[in-house]
C-alpha cells in the first residue's frame, strides 16, 4: 500500500522553557527531516530558531499559572477563536497538544479539523485541585484519539483519573547525535563561553525557573560546596534570583539558550532539585546522562531511581548542606572518570513510534 503522510500540528502557548518545550522542538525537527509537514499555532521558546514554520500564535503565549487566572479567562474566548480560525486552514491535520490549557480548552474546537493526540510530561498531583483537574481531563479526553505518556508513571497517573481511550507509552529519550560525550577542546571552549575555568569541575541547573524546579535550592548548594554553578532556563523567578540573594560570582545566569547543548559541555555535574510534584522522565537528566554529566538530586525530587540507574549521586537530603555533600562527592568522581566512560549511548526508535502515536503516516 502507498503510505500517505499527513501534517502534524503542534498546538501550544509558552514562554518558558523547559523539558516539554524542547521535547516538541527536538521531536518536530527529526519529522520534518524524515518528510513530514509539521507547524506550530502558538508560541514555544527554540521553534523560530529551529527553523520550524509557525502558522500563527493565536495569542497562545504563557501556560496556565504563569499570568493572573483573571487574564487566563478575560483572555481565553478571542484564543479560541483565533486558533479554530487557523486549524480550519489545516484542515485533516493531526493536531498534537501537550499543555493542560490546551488539551482542555481546546480538543473539541481542533477535533472538528483533524485527529487530536495529547502529550503528557508529568505526574497528576494529589490535592484537591488535582482532583478538580482530573475530572475535566477524564471528561476532555473523550475529544483526543490517542494520549501519549513519558513514562509508565505518567501513564499510570492517567489511567487513574478515569481516562479510557488509549494511552501509549512512549519514553523521553534524546538525540545521542547531538547530546554526546564532548571532546577536550569542546569543553575548552564551552568553558570559556562562561567564563568558567578550565580546571575547574562545574555544576548545572537547566529548566524552567519556577517555584516547582527550587531553583534557589541548587544555587545554595552549589555555593555551600563552593563550586560553579552554571544556571541556565527562563521563567517567572529568574530576575529575582539574578538580583537577588542568590546571586553570588561563582552562579553563572545564562538565561535561555536556543541550544543547551554547549551548557552541557561546560560542566561535568547536573543538580536537578524539583519538589518532585508533576515530574515524568525530565529531559535534563538524560541529556546531562548522555554528555556523561554525573547527576545529582535529592530522595524527594521523585528522579531518585533513575538518578541511581544512570550512576548519578543521591543526597541524604534536600537541604542545601545534603546537596552540598552529594555535589562534592560527584566532583570527586567527574575528576577520576572520563566523562566518555559515564556516557550515555543508546537511542531508541523514538520518532517511528511518534509518528506512529500521532498517526502522520497512514495507509491509503
Amino acid at each position: 500500500m502507498k503510505s500517505k503522510v499527513h501534517e502534524c500540528v503542534l498546538v501550544a502557548g509558552t514562554t518558558g522553557l523547559g523539558g516539554a518545550e524542547r521535547y516538541a522542538v527536538d521531536l518536530y525537527s527529526e519529522m520534518r527531516t524524515a518528510g513530514i509537514p509539521v507547524g506550530l499555532i502558538g508560541h514555544i521558546p527554540g521553534w523560530a530558531e529551529a527553523g520550524l514554520p509557525i502558522f500563527g500564535r493565536a495569542g497562545l503565549t504563557n501556560k496556565w499559572g504563569a499570568e493572573s487566572p483573571l487574564l487566563s479567562l478575560l483572555k481565553w474566548p478571542l484564543q479560541c477563536i483565533a486558533v479554530a480560525r487557523i486549524a480550519r486552514k489545516h484542515r485533516g491535520a493531526t493536531f498534537h497538544v501537550q499543555f493542560k490549557r490546551e488539551q482542555l480548552g481546546l480538543s473539541k474546537v481542533l477535533r472538528r479539523y483533524g485527529n487530536v493526540v495529547w502529550t503528557e510530561h508529568g505526574r497528576f498531583r494529589r490535592s484537591w485541585r488535582s482532583r478538580i483537574l482530573g475530572k475535566l481531563y477524564r471528561r476532555t479526553s473523550r475529544y483526543a484519539d490517542s494520549i501519549i505518556a513519558v513514562s509508565s508513571a505518567v501513564a499510570s497517573d492517567v489511567k487513574s483519573v478515569g481516562v479510557s481511550g488509549r494511552v501509549e507509552v512512549i519514553p523521553n529519550t534524546v538525540d545521542v547525535s547531538r547530546y554526546a560525550a564532548p571532546a577536550s577542546g569542546e569543553v575548552k571552549a564551552a568553558k570559556k563561553r562562561f567564563n568558567i575555568a578550565e580546571s575547574e569541575v562545574s555544576a548545572l541547573w537547566i529548566g524552567r525557573v519556577e517555584t516547582g524546579k527550587r531553583p534557589d535550592l541548587a544555587i545554595e548548594a552549589a555555593v555551600e560546596a563552593d563550586i560553579d554553578l552554571l544556571f541556565v532556563g527562563a521563567g517567572d523567578q529568574l530576575e529575582t534570583l539574578a538580583k537577588g540573594i542568590y546571586a553570588p560570582k561563582r552562579v553563572i545566569f545564562a538565561g535561555h539558550l536556543a541550544d543547551p547543548t554547549v551548557a552541557y559541555r561546560a560542566c561535568e555535574i547536573l543538580i536537578f532539585t524539583s519538589a518532585g510534584t508533576g515530574e515524568g522522565l525530565p529531559l535534563a537528566l538524560l541529556e546531562g546522562a548522555a554528555c556523561g554529566l554525573i547527576l545529582v538530586t535529592h530522595p524527594s525530587s521523585g528522579m531518585a531511581e533513575p538518578v541511581v540507574q544512570l550512576d548519578g549521586v543521591l543526597a541524604s537530603g534536600d537541604s542545601p548542606q545534603a546537596i552540598a555533600e552529594a555535589v562534592r562527592k560527584a566532583a570527586k568522581l567527574a575528576s577520576q572518570e572520563p566523562r566518555i566512560a559515564r556516557a550515555l549511548t543508546s537511542r531508541s526508535d523514538w520518532v517511528s513510534r511518534h509518528r506512529m502515536a500521532l498517526k502522520v503516516a497512514e495507509d491509503d
